[in-house]
């Protein structure tokens, strides 16, 4: 078995399924939280699925998406 510690990188391939709503307040620590734990991971995504948010959720996605390298979606 090996020591994951030990790899510089984990060669895995996932998605990560956010569904939000109102969460502009809080959606941009979580995604510096996801990739900070998949920093070591070769491939990976993160779809965040809005369910008609009435705050700023979207344009937070939106402005974390241009500005960061996190692969992220946004549907």
């Amino acid at each position: 078995m090996s020591d994951l510690s030990s790899d510089s990188s984990f060669d895995l391939s996932f998605s990560v399924v956010i569904p939000v709503k109102d969460e502009g307040a809080n959606i941009a620590r979580l995604l510096d939280e996801i990739g900070v734990a998949a920093q070591r991971c070769t491939q990976f995504d993160v779809i965040a699925v809005d369910d008609g948010s009435t705050d700023n959720t979207l344009q937070v996605l939106r402005a974390y998406k241009q500005e960061h390298a996190l692969p992220l979606i946004i549907l």
